[in-house]
């Protein structure tokens, strides 16, 4: 088995403990007389000080085990992976961003992984019960207050809201026309949003963690404060977009199109700005940390520390 390609080291959890874990990983396989390599680094073995903005696109270097976070593993993909740090997750894992982050990890491997993880937390018993059932998994489904929406959800929606309604919790929008309309402070936990028209809409405050707005057109939309944390935004248009201070950690905002927005005081660890376009946008007091920023287009954007990108 090639060390390069076929073998994946992922670190789960977030900030400054993940990057602990990370060297103390590092540390240990050279120890052992392995190579690693660290996305972002020049090559293998090399240790970065500090998280840092990723200098080339490169994943993998040859001869060497890739140690990654998961969201610089987003779209990557090896024969074995090693989860390391399950105990990072298990101690908040109600959280639905955590459940993502999971989600993401698991699912980087073309066959076999392995959990490491310390402690005794009840989501241990949760893993190995599902991989008891080896190929059935078993759901339950809450129901929510105002979730059954009509046949014409979009208008529904809009009725519903004007008479005080703000759960939509899972509601299906894809393709919906709600451009320039009022939704501050809905609640569209994990709704389907993809390719809806959202164009000058105000969604201040609302509730969008986990939700799917992939190729949805955002432009001029209003979402400070908004909670879009696990968001799917891949191809999606926020021209001009104002997200002050919403929460956009472990994003999925892959070839977005953020030209002019507004991002001031906005929570984007973790996020994945892959191939997005943030030319003239607004980053000042962001929190970038352990962002994927590999291909990412800043032409004279305000960066977190005021200074204009060239």
């Amino acid at each position: 088995m090639r060390p390069s390609r076929e073998l994946l080291v992922i670190i789960l959890g977030t900030g400054s403990a993940a990057g602990q874990l990370e060297a103390q990983v590092a540390h240990f396989l050279i120890g052992q007389g392995l190579d690693i390599f660290i996305p972002g680094q020049p090559e293998c073995n090399c240790l970065p000080r500090e998280r840092r903005t990723p200098r080339s696109d490169r994943f993998w270097c040859e001869g060497g085990i890739t140690l990654s976070r998961i969201h610089q593993a987003k779209g990557q993909e090896a024969d074995l992976v090693y989860l390391v740090g399950l105990d990072r997750l298990a101690a908040s894992v109600e959280s639905v961003t955590v459940r993502h982050q999971l989600f993401i990890a698991l699912t980087r491997t073309r066959g076999w992984v392995r959990l490491s993880g310390i402690g005794n937390f009840p989501f241990y018993g949760e893993l190995w019960r599902t991989i008891r059932h080896r190929d059935s998994l078993t759901f339950r489904v809450g129901s929510f207050p105002g979730r059954q929406i009509g046949l014409n959800a979009a208008d529904e929606l809009r009725r519903r809201y004007g008479r005080g309604h703000r759960n939509f919790r899972g509601i299906d929008l894809a393709g919906a026309q709600l451009a320039g309309h009022c939704l501050r402070d809905a609640n569209l936990v994990a709704a389907n949003l993809q390719g809806a028209d959202l164009t000058a809409a105000n969604l201040d405050d609302a509730r969008l963690a986990a939700a799917n707005l992939s190729r949805a057109t955002l432009d001029r939309a209003k979402l400070r404060k908004a909670s879009l944390a696990g968001a799917i935004l891949s191809g999606a248009t926020l021209a001009g977009a104002d997200l002050s201070r919403a929460d956009l950690r472990d994003a999925d905002l892959r070839r977005a199109d953020l030209t002019d927005a507004i991002l001031r005081g906005s929570q984007i660890m973790g996020a994945d700005l892959s191939h997005a376009n943030l030319k003239g946008a607004n980053l000042l007091d962001a929190d970038l940390s352990e962002t994927g920023l590999i291909g990412t287009h800043l032409k004279t954007a305000v960066m977190p520390d005021g200074e204009i990108h060239p």
